[in-house]
């Protein structure tokens, strides 16, 4: 079925220039956002040493673990074991099942691959809930996307094919109306050549998204893509851009659209800015602490701060050169002004000659 396409709900006003300003502005505040995460999850850490049930243990845990997924995977992994723990303690068959999903999902994003899927594959899915079944297929999926993205574009037909299964399975259980099937069915459609149809699902999706959120983040970086496959380079640098604001802005550590969006101005010779881009990209990965996120932007950086350190070379031979010229004109004026002192006083000589 063909999706009507709507316009694009960015008001016309709002150039490409004016998001990388803002992009600009939210990484010079980035401190002011990450306090704000950091009292947020103070605040959870204090809820769970203040409880004394298992239940509340566990549920402080599963949150704490939610909330660090994207900001900092050691901690993430810390507590989706700690709830992990407490489940099989009280032997809860649905506590232990979305422990080990939200582990699988915490190892997936340091890239720990093996892990992951061990402990997804002793979750049954006989007595899944509904929402379970979306998480554990949501998971797997992922997965496989990940990996996928660490593997580059050798030997990927296996990973390519496990990914689309899971996600054809993710995409026939989910509530069409929601933000996951927005963003998977439009992955689908994309990967599947259906562009009218992924951006009419896209683009109707995201005014429901609320600004600098994950969700923001999530449906951005999927119509960058789609713009992408469409060669809208324009647009696609708009929805980086957009992602990248609300990644900053979320605190979300485990990003891609920064990265992204610092190679397209690389190569279009916005070098000032891809360096300062993929510096802050590489900064946030080594916070992160995900191998998968550190070897991706390892490869880029030494190319753009290469570049970098060429363009200032460049500029600053341009300015010697520039002030070699200055200085010659200088000296001439010099010349030039003591010859017109010289003439002055001859004619002053010759004047007072003609008076007398």
């Amino acid at each position: 079925m063909c999706l009507v396409i709507l316009a694009d709900p960015l008001p016309a006003q709002l150039k490409l220039d004016s998001l990388f300003i803002e992009l600009d502005q939210a990484i010079t505040q980035e401190k002011k956002y990450t306090s704000l995460k950091e009292s947020y999850l103070d605040k959870l850490k204090s809820q769970l040493q203040n409880q004394t049930s298992k239940d509340g243990i566990y549920y402080a845990c599963l949150n704490l673990a939610s909330e660090y997924e994207t900001y900092l995977c050691d901690s993430s992994i810390a507590y989706s074991r700690r709830a992990l723990e407490t489940a099989i303690e009280v032997n809860n068959a649905g506590w232990i099942a979305d422990s080990r999903i939200q582990l699988a999902r915490s190892e997936a994003k340091a890239g720990i691959f093996t892990k992951a899927l061990t402990f997804l594959d002793l979750v049954s899915k006989e007595g899944l809930t509904k929402n379970q079944l979306v998480n554990y297929y949501k998971t797997y999926a992922d997965i496989y996307i990940y990996m996928v993205e660490y593997q580059g574009s050798y030997d990927v037909e296996e990973l390519v094919a496990k990914k689309n299964r899971y996600l054809d399975i993710l995409i026939g259980i989910l509530d069409k109306k929601s933000y996951d099937y927005a963003v998977k069915q439009g992955l689908r459609y994309i990967e599947n050549g259906k562009y009218a149809d992924a951006e009419g699902l896209l683009l109707g999706y995201f005014p429901k998204v609320k600004p600098s959120t994950k969700e923001s983040t999530g449906i951005a970086s999927v119509l960058s893509f789609l713009y992408a496959q469409k060669g809208d380079r324009e647009k696609e640098k708009k929805y980086l851009a957009i992602s990248a604001i609300s990644d900053v802005k979320a605190a979300v550590k485990e990003n891609i659209s920064l990265r992204t969006v610092a190679v397209l101005l690389f190569e279009n010779g916005d070098i000032e800015r891809a360096n300062f881009y993929i510096k802050k990209s590489l900064d946030d990965a080594n916070f992160y602490n995900a191998r998968l996120r550190n070897i991706q932007t390892s490869k880029i950086l030494p190319i753009i701060d290469r570049a970098y350190q060429l363009d200032r070379e460049h500029q600053q031979n341009k300015l010697r050169q520039l002030l070699v010229m200055v200085s010659v004109l200088f000296v001439m004026l010099l010349i030039f002004i003591s010859f017109i002192i010289i003439q002055m006083k001859k004619l002053a000589k010759a004047k007072q000659h003609i008076e007398e």
